[in-house]
């Protein structure tokens, strides 16, 4: 389950969905896990949600997710797939992996997985 609270009550409940659904990727990778499923969103009084008292109305996301382990080579691959298929640089992926640039694009490279948004791609001298 991921929450947000709601600070402007004048965005419409789709707006507030589409500017969290952008963040469900960051979200799942900070808690190690990979969404399986479509999320459900519910707006609940703060009060309803264990520890978020404090906001008057927040966003509940709750989806079906699977817990990622990360252990050597296959935990990267998985997780360098899952970010490049996401929109991320080799850069970005390797600043959340722990390993260089290069590291990240021989992996890539060697495991068949294709460039995220921003990588350059090779160009074929003619």
């Amino acid at each position: 389950m991921a929450v947000w609270p709601i600070l402007d009550q004048d965005r419409t409940r789709a707006e507030l969905i589409a500017e969290a659904l952008d963040l469900l990727p960051e979200v799942a990778e900070q808690t190690h896990c990979m969404v399986d499923g479509e999320p459900v969103w519910e707006v609940r009084e703060g009060a309803s949600v264990p520890g978020w008292g404090s906001a008057e109305l927040v966003l509940v996301c709750t989806v079906p997710a699977r817990e990622v382990k990360r252990t050597g080579l296959a935990g990267h691959i998985e997780m360098i797939r899952r970010l490049a298929g996401d929109g991320w640089t080799d850069r970005r992926i390797a600043d959340r992996i722990g390993c260089s640039e290069s590291g990240v694009q021989k992996i890539r490279s060697r495991a068949g997985v294709p460039p995220g948004v921003g990588n350059p791609t090779l160009a074929v001298a003619s």
